[in-house]
């Protein structure tokens, strides 16, 4: 499971990168030419990315949730076989 944890939080941090990079990929009117402005192409590329931007953003978080129900399920886990293995321990003095 800390394995698993590791895994989904490594893909968390991931998201990082290339969500940071859709930032600078912003396009405005005055970067594209007026042809592609007067058809509204800034506005559909600016919701096109803003929709990546916010599924990566998605993801991230998904991903470090999944990372931390692991880890907790982990601690869990070995919370509860100590305490099964001194119950045993006890139970055979």
């Amino acid at each position: 499971m800390r394995s698993d944890a590791a895994a989904w939080n490594t893909a968390a941090a991931d998201m990082k990168g290339p969500l940071n990079s859709l930032a600078d990929l912003e396009l405005t009117g005055e970067k594209m030419s007026f042809f592609a402005t007067e058809r509204e192409l800034d506005a559909t590329y600016d919701s096109a990315r803003t929709a990546i931007e916010d599924m990566l953003g998605k993801a991230a978080e998904y991903f470090q949730r999944i990372s931390d129900n692991l880890d907790s399920a982990a601690r869990q886990y070995e919370h509860d076989d100590i305490n099964a293995a001194g119950k045993i321990q006890q139970a055979g003095q």
